[in-house]
């Protein structure tokens, strides 16, 4: 598969924890890991959030992935809970294959792209810290002919 190509993503119902207020500031968070039921493309699991950092987790069937992008404010730690992940450094260069116990921390403005490979369903554990505390979360996609546009996150997108 391409960078271009990306995975239909189902998003949970917890979206607000990335966009919206930061529920109960200076507490602790408890969170519990469910998998979804899923049929195609990826699923996200939003688990938490606090105003440096956020975390999820990817569910990815095997054969998603997602495009070519970096993220200007943030650094993140990716985690195979399960499953098989290749990351891509540019459009086509490999970076690292990964396996269940295997991570890889993603500084800001690196541009990356992963799929999922092997005989299961991947589980990612992502967790991103931001550059500048408070700050939305940004992603800018990388085409081909160099091209580029920024958003701040949208779900839709695949991130």
């Amino acid at each position: 598969m391409s960078a271009e190509a990306s995975a239909d993503t189902v998003v949970a119902p917890n979206l607000s924890l990335l966009t919206g207020p930061i529920e109960n500031p200076g507490e602790p968070t408890i969170f519990k890991i469910e998998k979804p039921e899923m049929k195609r493309g990826r699923h996200v699991r939003v688990l938490a959030r606090t105003e440096t950092m956020y975390c999820n987790v990817q569910f990815v069937r095997q054969g998603g992935e997602n495009k070519l992008h970096s993220h200007p404010n943030l650094d993140g730690l990716w985690f195979v809970l399960k499953g098989r992940a290749r990351f891509y450094q540019g459009h086509e260069e490999l970076l690292v294959e990964l396996g269940a116990g295997e991570g890889v921390v993603i500084p800001h403005d690196f541009r990356y792209w992963f799929e999922s490979t092997g005989d299961e369903d991947l589980e990612l554990l992502q967790v991103e810290a931001f550059t500048n505390p408070g700050g939305e979360i940004q992603r800018v996609v990388h085409d081909r002919t160099g091209e580029l546009s920024s958003e701040s996150y949208d779900m839709e997108s695949g991130h």
